[in-house]
């Protein structure tokens, strides 16, 4: 009797111990299979150095379950085996983490937008997406400042709630924060005050700054007339009706300037060191508000414009020399103004872009015009692009020394 009770309990035991290794067998199974499924996902393609020792492992265990029907004291040998087997597992380290911090670094840096197009905030995008990988990679990107250069502060107008406004510049110092003394390129787009003052204990390090329609009054009264030396583009899109003149500081690096007006503007808004441009945008300007600032402008190489004539009213076009200047772009937009175009002298051209309408009236032939404009400049063109046309014959026969005609 007593024997057969102690032959029930060994069985019992050795049941539950077979069940007990079946369930490890089978949570080791499940964490090979998810070792497995990230290793197809792995981005950097190191997968293929990985997936001989998973496979090998994968087989042991296989092997391992096909014994369970053992003795106590195979059972007990399997056991010291699914230890050893969950030892290599618990020591299993992904390639991508042996990769030096430098290295992890510079693979961040690729995976970003392009620092002047700017990532967003937040999103796969987003530098802080590299921060919630995992506590290695979280490490690495919190402590590369060129992940952090480049902000597109977030669209939280002065009508929002005060928690989100205040939570959205906060957000913004720890990012600048962030990116030590790194150059910064910073994007600002219809933002409230608080989140605008927080960029300015950083603006002396902008080296790429962009306000679309931002109210001038913001930066007036945010005090933007601080020196930024390392400024180098500045693009200006003002709201309408904006009364307060842009005034910047000491600007030593300034080449480019995009400038975006409302047409009822007839008083640029804004003081710039014009002089030492070599690349201005300047759209919905009044014809007389260009003219004046082309003149501040002779060290100019590309030149973007889209201007209104003002009607009835009588603009100075005496000649206006831009020695310098290799492109001209006239927009989409700009109605025809012969004056304007026979008033530049541009000896050094070599592009030209226009509609065809800028050369005259649909009835009109628009040839002599742009000859008398190359005629009088001197410059030796060596691209001609004409849009909104149907006579790009013509243009190739009447300008045949021009190597590229669109």
């Amino acid at each position: 009797m007593v024997m057969e009770r102690n032959r029930a309990l060994l069985a019992k035991t050795q049941l539950e111990m077979i069940h007990d290794l079946q369930a490890q067998m089978g949570a080791i199974s499940h964490r090979l299979l998810l070792l497995h499924l990230e290793q197809q996902e792995d981005r950097l393609g190191l997968y293929s150095y990985t997936r001989a020792p998973l496979a090998k492992t994968q087989l042991e265990i296989h092997d391992l379950e096909a014994q369970m029907p053992a003795t106590p004291e195979r059972l007990s040998m399997l056991r010291a085996d699914l230890l050893e087997v969950k030892d290599r597992l618990d020591s299993y380290t992904y390639p991508v983490l042996t990769l030096p911090s430098e290295i992890t670094a510079e693979i961040f840096l690729q995976f970003l937008s392009l620092y002047r197009d700017i990532p967003p905030m937040s999103g796969p995008h987003s530098p802080i997406f590299l921060t919630t990988i995992c506590r290695q990679w979280r490490e690495v990107a919190l402590t590369t400042p060129m992940l952090w250069r480049a902000i597109r502060l977030p669209r939280v107008g002065p009508m929002s709630d005060a928690g989100r406004i205040e939570a959205a510049a906060s957000a913004v110092s720890l990012w600048l924060r962030r990116s030590g003394s790194c150059p910064l390129s910073i994007r600002v787009f219809d933002t409230a005050l608080p989140i605008i003052s927080a960029l300015v204990p950083h603006l002396h390090r902008a080296e790429h700054l962009s306000f679309m329609w931002v109210d001038s009054g913001y930066l007036w009264s945010t005090r933007m007339d601080i020196p930024m030396p390392m400024l180098r583009s500045l693009s200006l899109r003002l709201k309408e009706g904006d009364s307060k003149p842009f005034v910047f500081g000491n600007l030593p690096l300034l080449r480019s300037v995009e400038l975006v007006l409302d047409e009822d503007v007839i008083i640029l808004p804004v003081t710039l060191p014009w002089s030492q441009l070599t690349s201005i945008t300047l759209k919905d300007l009044d014809v007389d508000v260009m003219m004046s600032l082309l003149r501040e402008t002779p060290r100019l190489v590309d030149c973007t414009l889209d201007f209104w004539n003002r009607p009835d009213h009588q603009t100075d076009f005496t000649p206006l020399s831009l020695p310098h200047l290799k492109t001209l772009i006239f927009g989409r937009y700009c109605r025809a103004n012969l004056p304007f175009l026979h008033s530049l002298v541009t000896p050094a051209l070599v592009s030209l872009q226009l509609c065809e309408s800028f050369l005259g009236s649909p009835d009109s032939n628009p040839i002599p015009p742009l000859e008398a404009f190359l005629t009088n400049s001197g410059c030796q063109l060596r691209q001609l692009k004409i849009r909104e046309t149907i006579l790009r014959a013509v243009y190739g026969k009447a300008f045949s020394s021009i190597a590229s005609i669109e």
